[in-house]
């Protein structure tokens, strides 16, 4: 229910509506420099296109130097309002300055009464309004407040005299209105920047969840691939045991990588492949997926590592068919490699 002047008084608020633009029409306050205003509007329209995140702040600066005014500001209304914080000053100049982003109550308040009427008021503010809000602030003496509207967003644009008790004319009033339609054009351009880098974000973020699945799949899906061949061997010796010890570890290690591998089931191997090579090379590259994940490798070292360790448990997995364990453990990189993969000391 729209509050009648007698309550805004009580609130220390005057504020009368210009949607009958008699109420102003008698001022005539500034001799005006039309070179001036156009200047004010293109340093506006460039700020559009160069600095789009600063449009707010040109605007109010623009209202106080084109207007006269002490003071100027512009308002929303919070996406996470309540009652006690219901609008956000969002851009403030003059002496204004320090009340940026300042959080006001739906009442008393003089946005509230602008935003149900629908149109541009007059308004005044006294000390008992500051009183009630707990703040020290200069009094409005002098002021015209403007809705604007976009999407789902909504606030105001003000002027303010701190001193003159009729600071503003018709003409002010005429160029706040365009200050008021590039105030939302320019809250509507922010806020589609955030919605496209939000969305570039989250594809940013998708891709790299897919990098990260096919990275974690191929070294997984070979390694339970090469479990399976040891557990499958008719031998009794190390190798089976270890690969039937290992398989129960290796099923809920990591719990979140259960849904891009899975043990594999009867079908076809590479013929060159033995029970003791596949343990071996799983074992070696498993404990240094292992030790890579948990950052055992030194800093200056990691790329180096990992790569020597992969590679060298990738070959003894998939051994050519004259290659033996023997072989291997004789050159230079299984010599340097088995240590770290071991966890020995070399």
């Amino acid at each position: 229910m729209a509050r009648t002047a007698a309550e805004l008084e009580l609130d220390g608020l005057e504020v009368v509506d210009l949607a009958d633009e008699s109420v102003i029409a008698h001022r005539r306050l500034h001799s005006r420099n039309g070179g001036m205003q156009m200047e004010g509007l293109r340093r506006l329209a460039t700020a559009f296109i160069e600095q789009p995140d600063s449009i707010l702040q040109e605007l109010v600066n623009a209202a106080i130097r084109l207007c006269g005014a002490d003071s100027a500001g512009i308002s929303i209304e919070r996406q996470d309002k309540t009652d006690q914080d219901y609008y956000q000053w969002i851009a403030t100049a003059g002496e204004y300055t320090g009340f940026l982003n300042a959080s006001l109550p739906k009442v008393p308040s003089a946005c509230t009464v602008c935003l149900e009427r629908g149109s541009p008021q007059l308004f005044k503010v006294n000390k008992r309004f500051f009183d009630i809000l707990g703040v020290q602030a200069a009094e409005v003496t002098d002021g015209i407040l403007l809705p604007w509207e976009v999407e789902e967003m909504r606030g105001t644009i003000f002027i303010i005299s701190h001193s003159r008790k009729e600071a503003f004319d018709m003409e002010d009033l005429h160029l706040m209105q365009i200050l008021a339609n590039f105030a939302a054009m320019g809250i509507r351009q922010q806020r589609q920047q955030l919605k496209l880098l939000s969305q570039a974000r989250a594809a940013a973020a998708a891709e790299m969840a897919n990098d990260l699945a096919h990275q974690i799949n191929n070294p997984l899906q070979c390694l339970t691939n090469m479990l399976y061949l040891a557990r499958q061997s008719e031998d009794v010796g190390d190798e089976r045991s270890l690969a039937l010890k290992l398989e129960a570890d290796f099923r809920g290690f990591p719990p979140s990588s259960s849904t891009f591998w899975r043990f594999p089931t009867e079908r076809a191997m590479p013929s060159n492949l033995s029970s003791q090579s596949s343990v071996f090379g799983f074992y070696a590259h498993s404990k240094a997926i292992m030790l890579a994940s948990c950052g055992a490798f030194p800093a200056s070292e990691d790329s180096r590592s990992e790569y020597r360790i992969y590679n060298f448990s990738t070959f003894a997995a998939f051994p050519p068919r004259s290659a033996s364990i023997s072989g291997l453990l004789s050159s230079s990189e299984a010599r340097n490699s088995l240590p770290r993969v071991f966890g020995l000391k070399g």
